[in-house]
């Protein structure tokens, strides 16, 4: 599955052991809690199935950390465009 930049909107509806999060497109995708992130955390989320309306992804390690540490939205809108 593609890699996308996920912006953390909250719990998931179905279980509080998963958050919600939008991509770039506006994609609903549901993964699991995992560190310590919260509600307006950016984090980069792996696709590994969908539904109809939701893609479903785990959280992956990658150039999400820096954007917490600096890099600048435009850097990592590019970076994410390669990826996807």
């Amino acid at each position: 599955g593609k890699t996308f930049r996920v912006l953390i909107e909250g719990d998931s509806k179905k279980s509080d052991k998963d958050w919600k999060g939008r991509n770039s497109q506006n994609k609903m995708i549901i993964f699991s809690k995992e560190g310590q992130h919260k509600p307006g955390d950016y984090v980069w989320v792996k696709v590994v199935d969908s539904t109809s309306a939701t893609l479903k992804g785990e959280m992956v390690e990658g150039p999400g950390a820096q954007v917490a540490i600096g890099t600048t939205f435009s850097d990592t809108e590019i970076l994410e465009e390669r990826l996807v």
